[in-house]
This record gives structure tokens, sequence and C-alpha cells, in this order.
């Protein structure tokens, strides 16, 4: 019986420690901003050709992110604050443009494939080069998975 209670406690134990950290986690990203600096925020019209124009000009010297997202977004969140620690790298050349979906629902409709967000997708010379849904594990997965689109892009 008192093994039982043991365990019992113990397990009690590892799930108020697991909800602790992560409620903790949430209340830090719901916290967080969408953020100002760095983004540029897509505030054309609510179609796929003037979407497309908006990608050709701004990708066509260097590595372009298009983030869609949500304001009320969770995970859009914390890819935000994954993004804005990637500027610290120099030698990373890119711009971001981010795309709220439930201001642009059309060109959502028409460019991402399940509507899942956040979702990334990367171009360079107005072609896209690969799309990822969600946020990264970490932000060094991130910075390498830029540097890898950026030789890419290079080449």
């Amino acid at each position: 019986m008192c093994r039982n209670n043991a365990m019992l406690l113990r397990g009690l134990l590892l799930l108020f420690v697991f909800f602790g950290i992560y409620f903790s986690q949430a209340v830090v990203a719901q916290t967080q901003e969408i953020p100002k600096a760095d983004f540029l925020k897509y505030r054309g019209k609510d179609e796929k050709g003037a979407f497309d124009r908006v990608i050709d000009a701004l990708s066509k010297d260097q590595l372009l992110v298009v983030i869609f997202y949500s304001e009320n977004c969770l995970f859009c969140k914390i890819l935000f604050q994954q993004h804005t620690e990637t500027f610290e790298e120099k030698d990373l050349n890119r711009k971001i443009i981010i795309l709220n979906t439930d201001l642009f629902p059309d060109i959502a409709s028409h460019t991402m494939n399940d509507n899942q967000i956040p979702e990334s997708h990367y171009y360079f010379h107005g072609k896209k080069l690969s799309e990822a849904k969600g946020s990264y594990r970490s932000t060094e997965e991130l910075i390498k998975t830029l540097r890898e689109l950026q030789k890419a892009s290079a080449m």
C-alpha cells in the first residue's frame, strides 16, 4: 500500500511539473506580440495575382520568407519569435513578409495547401523553393533551414 502511494505521488508530481512547464510556455507565448520591425506586413489586395507580383518583386535578388498567420495563433507567435532571433545572424540575407489569413482569405485559400497555420513558404526569383508547417523545434533548426535555402538559391 505504501509503495502504491509513493508511485501515485510521483506520478502526480510529474503531471504537475509537465503542466506547469506547458502552461508557463503558453502564457509567455500569448503575451508576445506580433513583431513590428523587420517583418513586412502584406497590405495589398486579396487577390492571388497581386500577391504573386509582390512575391516576384521581393524575391528578385534574395530569399523571401512568407509566413501565413492569424492574430490569435499561439504557434504563429512562437514562429515569429524564432525568426526574430535569427536576425542576429548577419550572414542570413532574406526578407520576411507576413500575411494574416483572416484579412486575406482568398490569397490563403489559393496559396496554402490546407490552411494550417502557421505555414511558411520560401521563394527565390518568384519560384517556391520549399514550405514548412508550424513552428520549428528550435531557433537553431530554423537557422540551419534558412542557410540551406540561401545556399540553394545562390546556385
